[in-house]
């Protein structure tokens, strides 16, 4: 807790009624066993605002309460060197280290790695088709919570749900599952729930009534389970069909992995003038487009004036340049595009990413 706190608390308790103080981690939000998100809005603007004190210290108060939270003092703290953000972030981090006085734990903790997304600001541009990623992306997963309020058809108990791995053993199974195989697995999730359904009915003794009630809170809980999904599952599908993000997301994969200018910039055009497309799609396929072709093909003003005109609010059309400040040719390490580079050796991922979603439609009308 900040130098101080103990004190100011103590002094305020004129009447003695704390008996104890614990003190606990709550900077960072656990997303997952192996990742958690300091929740930081807008945190590009970490590289270049000046007044970004508070992002950085924030930053690194989230980065020391993981690590006390886990028990671990690194063994060392390396950073991105051509990063001002992460050399704050790691300088600030190793201070506390060295001066708190309270990462004294018996087993050696492994190496802190503070590092800039400047190398490659491409990957958070393309559309994710794994299920945690789509629901967050798509739908907004917050702490752990999907609202679904307003989507077509949803039942009233279902208008927010709970999405954790710890408490959600099919979305443990599955929250990195492609979208191709999601359909299947929740009609066998489905079918599992029919038969559990079908075995409660038979109910023709006292023996098998007791039996019932048993085992009838597991089953209304697996009853709301299937549903939650089914109702994701469906709403996930619907977006998907509406918002063509299967179009869109090939015209990212080619921005990413392919050069062949005259193509994609006429397809951008399409996209950018269309009325399908949404306008956050619309901004992220300019952004790797300008990513791409950067100080070469690319008309930056014509391309902003195409936003303009497609309705693009003048704050979204600026994250243009200030991204190219942030990961552009002249701040991000060579390799990020070409033979060898960073995107082609992620095409054949994001190629196989996208396998069997023919499927996933006729599956999510099944399950409706």
């Amino acid at each position: 807790m900040p130098s101080g706190a103990l004190r100011i608390l103590a002094d305020a308790d004129e009447h003695e009624v704390v008996k104890q103080v614990h003190e606990y981690y709550g900077d960072f939000i656990a997303i997952n066993e192996d990742l958690f998100s300091l929740n930081i809005p807008n945190s590009l603007h970490m590289c270049f605002d000046g007044d970004s004190g508070a992002m950085i210290t924030q930053s690194v108060q989230g980065v020391l309460a993981a690590l006390l939270s886990l028990k671990l003092e690194p063994s060392q703290i390396r950073y991105q060197g051509r990063s001002q953000a992460a050399q704050r972030v790691a300088c600030d981090v190793a201070k506390h280290v060295r001066d708190d006085g309270i990462f004294h734990f018996a087993q050696e903790g492994p190496m802190l790695l503070i590092l800039d997304r400047m190398d490659d600001p491409i990957t958070p541009l393309l559309s994710q088709w794994t299920y945690q990623a789509m629901v967050h992306e798509l739908l907004g997963l917050n702490r752990n919570r999907v609202v679904l309020k307003g989507a077509p058809g949803v039942r009233q108990d279902l208008e927010e749900v709970v999405l954790s791995s710890t408490q959600d053993n099919f979305f443990a199974a599955h929250r990195h599952s492609n979208y191709g195989d999601l359909g299947g697995a929740i009609k066998n999730l489905l079918d599992g729930y029919q038969r559990d359904a079908k075995m409660n009915e038979q109910i023709s003794s006292v023996s098998d009534m007791q039996s019932f009630m048993e085992r009838y809170p597991a089953f209304r809980s697996q009853s709301h389970n299937v549903s939650k999904h089914v109702a994701l599952m469906s709403e996930l599908s619907r977006l998907i069909e509406v918002c063509k993000l299967m179009d869109v997301s090939a015209l990212e994969q080619e921005l990413a992995c392919n050069d062949d200018h005259a193509a994609q910039y006429r397809e951008l055009l399409d996209k950018l003038r269309g009325m399908e497309t949404k306008a956050a799609d619309k901004l992220r396929l300019a952004l790797l487009y300008a990513l791409r072709y950067e100080g070469g093909q690319c008309s930056l003003e014509k391309l902003k004036r195409e936003l303009v005109d497609a309705g693009l609010p003048q704050h979204k059309i600026d994250l243009l340049d200030l991204l190219l400040r942030h990961g552009g040719k002249a701040r991000r390490a060579p390799g990020l595009y070409g033979d060898g580079s960073i995107m082609s050796r992620m095409a054949k991922n994001l190629k196989t990413g996208l396998s069997g979603v023919e499927n996933v439609s006729d599956t999510v009308r099944f399950l409706t």
